[in-house]
């Protein structure tokens, strides 16, 4: 029946007592508010009337639009700033008003639109806690803008600042991601939901850590050179994920981080205890570069500025780009690409496959751009870059589509029973590697960074305690270059670390969640 309370207008709709806000969910470029009938709620902002039969009385003035017709809020947030004739609305109505589609934490249009970026953040995180006291509008507005503009402010000197942030997705870039099937309730999210439960928090805080995660004093190994014509099949890991690859003529570097620290200053973070065998300049030229993700041990702004500037290629994830573009790759340079999709470099095939881990380079754009494997197919080798991946069925699918392969290197360091989705471990880099169906295996992501709670040498360690021969288990030191067309017995296979007290698989197992 119709009501004798004033409805409330914003730019959304129109709605009288009756109607409350159901539920929010995304829906592509846009939030969608769901309604239902449940009671007095004092003029909530929906998007539907309370009596479609009736749309005047229901009070819904939408442009036109028919009663119960889908209201959408623009990505440049414009419609969120609503104006009341009461000028009193539940504080919780207001958080619902300001919202827009969310990634990673905040609104794909902050970086656009700052000042409406930071209002709805500031809005919709706060308001949204609040309890259903009513409040005048006008005092509400005002404090909220001053906050949303000085967070804004911040915001900007930050990536100022500290341009190795690198920009974040908008626009049409942004539009991508939500595009994706892997895009979900506002975020990237993998194919097996990850354990962020307290209890990992707990003990992620308070978790046993090794007296010898890093060697007593800095590392440094000699490196073979590379020639400046790539080979046929040769590969030569210089620490940590970064490895240079030369496949059919075709030089390509993955993961390219020749920096003292995995960070965005360069006074703190995690820093190297093994330096870079080989400097960039020494890598010769490079054909394409591969980016699993954009963690900072994976990712680095002046490795990468060097590489641009030197004219190679990048194949990264979707979303990426932003980053490498923020640091004046030219679009020209950059190719995106999501799970199963692939491009060419020269004569090999470039696939991306489908990685169980988390992206992000600060606290507001976690899972805002995608993370990888690799999958490099060439006339008569094929090699697998896991990227930084916990387990999960998707290496048997990698396996069966684009298998078997002549190499892989999986990620074997950086685990913890905090994490345990995330990252593999030494046994179940081993796991992966079989059902890969792969010849030989050269284990990257150790050896160069403190990031987890493992002694340095473990990860190296456990594989050889779990290896067979079938495994075709590779253990060079840092910079020596394998290459596959010499004889197998110049393979090296054995221990290049010194002895250090190490956990067994026993000890501190590994094994990730939903499997």
């Amino acid at each position: 029946m119709p009501s004798n309370r004033a409805p409330v207008r914003s730019g959304l709709s129109i709605a009288s007592p009756g109607q409350r806000v159901h539920s929010l969910h995304s829906l592509g470029c846009y939030r969608t508010l769901t309604v239902a009938t449940d009671g007095d709620c004092d003029g909530i902002l929906t998007e539907a009337a309370c009596d479609d039969a009736n749309p005047a009385s229901s009070g819904l003035h939408s442009a036109g639009k028919p009663a119960g017709a889908p209201w959408r809020v623009p990505q440049s947030g414009r419609e969120g700033l609503f104006e009341a004739h009461d000028s009193r609305v539940p504080i919780k109505a207001v958080a619902s008003a300001l919202c827009t589609r969310w990634m990673a934490g905040r609104p794909v249009w902050a970086a656009k639109h700052p000042v409406r970026g930071g209002i709805a953040w500031v809005g919709s995180i706060a308001l949204s806690l609040a309890p259903q006291a009513r409040m005048p509008t006008r005092n509400l507005m005002l404090p909220m803008v001053a906050v949303a503009a000085t967070v804004a402010a911040a915001f900007s000197v930050r990536r100022a600042l500290l341009p190795a942030l690198g920009d974040v997705p908008a626009g049409t870039r942004a539009e991508a991601i939500a595009a994706l099937p892997m895009f979900r309730s506002g975020r990237l999210r993998n194919t097996l939901p990850l354990d962020e439960s307290l209890e990992a928090v707990g003990r992620a805080i308070f978790g046993e850590r090794s007296e010898a995660t890093q060697p007593e004093s800095p590392l440094e190994y000699p490196a073979d050179p590379l020639p400046e014509t790539p080979g046929a099949f040769a590969v030569s890991w210089l620490g940590h994920s970064t490895v240079v690859l030369d496949l059919d003529g075709e030089r390509v570097l993955f993961d390219p981080m020749f920096g003292e620290r995995a960070s965005p200053v360069s006074f703190a973070g995690p820093a190297r205890y093994l330096r870079p065998p080989l400097a960039l300049s020494e890598v010769g030229p490079v054909d394409v570069v591969l980016v699993s993700h954009d963690h900072y041990d994976h990712l680095e702004m002046l490795s990468v500025q060097a590489l641009s500037d030197a004219g190679s290629r990048f194949i990264v994830p979707t979303g990426i780009g932003a980053r490498l573009e923020g640091w004046g790759v030219s679009t020209a340079q950059i190719t995106e690409l999501s799970w199963w999709e692939e491009a060419s470099v020269g004569a090999l095939r470039v696939v991306s496959t489908p990685a169980r881990h988390f992206s992000g380079r600060d606290a507001l754009d976690r899972f805002g751009t995608l993370w990888t494997g690799w999958a490099i197919l060439g006339t008569e080798h094929s090699v697998l870059f896991t990227g930084d991946t916990g387990m999960g069925p998707h290496f048997a699918e990698i396996g069966a589509r684009l298998g078997p392969f002549s190499l892989t290197m999986p990620e074997v360091g950086s685990y913890d029973a905090a994490w345990t989705d995330v990252h593999l471990g030494p046994e179940q880099a081993l796991a992966a590697h079989r059902a890969l169906g792969s010849d030989r295996l050269l284990p990257v992501h150790w050896a160069a960074f403190v990031m987890g709670n493992h002694s340095w040498t473990e990860p190296g360690e456990r594989l050889l305690a779990a290896a067979t021969p079938e495994d075709g288990l590779l253990l060079p030191p840092p910079g020596m270059r394998v290459d596959f067309t010499a004889e197998p017995s110049t393979w090296p296979t054995t221990q290049w670390w010194p002895d250090t007290p190490f956990r067994t698989a026993a000890q501190a197992p590994i094994v990730s969640t939903g499997l």
